[in-house]
């Protein structure tokens, strides 16, 4: 039986659209650890929204959740661990930082190595942090530190690499973007134990690549030819000449018959 002081609680709290998932993860050994801990024997793990509290339920070895409808600005989650054996860890609490939309992408394919690419969202004043994911077929995925929360951010040209190399492609880019917020947890746990909520909003924009554009154009107008061999060209080059004395030859030998 593993004592409350030995278990990392991991909690994510994410919203998206009206309702928030709470997800809570168990370890033993450290946030980092690979082994997960199945609650038992009177052990469960309660979530409290706005008074209405509801049992996690175990989504898989060690991983426990439950979902409440609503995404609103600093509404609290309380995550509370209750042991029939040991101390309880009943003050793990994070408030939900506020929504927000990720403005219209641009409409014209912008080129990732020639063009700047400005995503825009609403804007908010609490500090929290801001981060941004972009992830495609045709480049290496790609994660941002957003400093402030100012509504405005530039990718910047060639910032986004390829996976083609010298042949790159167009492709449809995702951008996921996470407004997060830490809270308070229970100093009964483990020292790595974590609580954070979330705000998650994605989108979906076009991205081109000028190279590959010219590289298109280019096989277009120049389309490859047969090349043909030093040898060959001899070859045309002397047939003429070999039939001319050929022919001398035959003239001759009627004469002098």
């Amino acid at each position: 039986n593993i004592r409350t002081k030995g278990i990392a609680a991991t909690v994510m709290v994410t919203a998206g659209g009206a309702a928030s998932e709470v997800e809570a993860k168990l370890r033993v050994g450290g946030d980092e650890s690979n082994t997960y801990i199945i609650l038992e024997n009177g052990d469960k793990l309660v979530t409290e929204v706005g008074g209405e509290k509801k049992d996690m339920h175990a989504e898989s070895e060690g991983v426990y959740t439950v979902n409440f409808a609503t995404n609103a600005a600093d509404t609290e989650f309380k995550v509370m661990l209750d042991r029939a054996d040991d101390d309880d860890a009943l003050g793990n609490v994070v408030k939900m930082p506020a929504p927000f939309t990720i403005g219209a992408l641009p409409t014209n394919s912008p080129s990732r190595a020639t063009e700047d690419v400005v995503v825009t969202w609403d804007a908010a004043t609490n500090g929290d942090d801001m981060t941004m994911e972009v992830s495609g077929k045709c480049i290496f995925d790609e994660d941002f530190d957003i400093p402030g929360d100012s509504g405005s951010f530039t990718i910047e040209k060639g910032k986004l690499e390829s996976t083609g190399g010298s042949n790159p492609e167009p492709c449809d880019l995702e951008i996921v973007m996470w407004r997060k917020r830490s809270g308070s947890v229970d100093t009964a746990l483990d020292s790595e134990s974590t609580i954070k909520a979330g705000q998650r909003r994605s989108a979906i924009g076009r991205s081109s690549c000028a190279a590959c554009a010219v590289s298109r154009r280019v096989s277009v107008l120049l389309p490859s030819r047969p090349t043909r061999s030093r040898s060959s060209r001899s070859a045309r080059l002397t047939a003429p000449a070999e039939r001319i004395c050929s022919r001398e030859s035959r003239r001759r030998s009627l004469i002098s018959g």
